[in-house]
């Protein structure tokens, strides 16, 4: 296998990982993720950043973000593989919102879709600047 297949096929199993691992927190519930919030020392040194709802839901999307874009950007034109991220991740991170909907004490919030999408946004142009910064294309 050449090395670009290589690495993209690499870069597919870390977002399918990634989103397998944002997906897993699915059935924890409310009072379980107050617990490790707001009782645990990490938990409490996190509290104290503001908006530290939203810093999650930009970190967790931006990751995926950037690595579909990687693993898109190679194989077609830029803006194309940027609006795919984009959409890829922001249908990603609906999906997660409306799933909580079924788990007890969650609930589906538009805003986090839309902090989520964001984030996935973020993460896309951060891999459009690492290609042009690093990459000899």
């Amino acid at each position: 296998m050449e090395k670009g297949k290589r690495t993209r096929l690499i870069l597919w199993i870390l977002a399918a990982a990634w989103f397998l691992f944002l997906y897993s927190f699915l059935p924890v519930s409310a009072a379980s993720y107050n617990f490790l919030v707001k009782k645990t020392a990490l938990g409490l040194w996190f509290k104290r950043l503001p908006y530290f709802d939203i810093q999650i839901h930009l970190i967790e999307y931006a990751v995926p973000g950037f690595i579909v874009y990687r693993a898109l950007g190679s194989g077609m034109k830029r803006p194309h593989a940027f609006l795919l991220t984009v959409a890829c991740v922001f249908f990603a991170g609906w999906g997660e919102e409306y799933l909580q909907q079924f788990v007890p004490l969650r609930a589906y919030q538009w805003t986090d879709v839309l902090w989520n999408a964001a984030g996935g946004f973020g993460g896309a142009l951060l891999g459009v600047i690492y290609t042009r910064l690093f990459d000899d294309r």
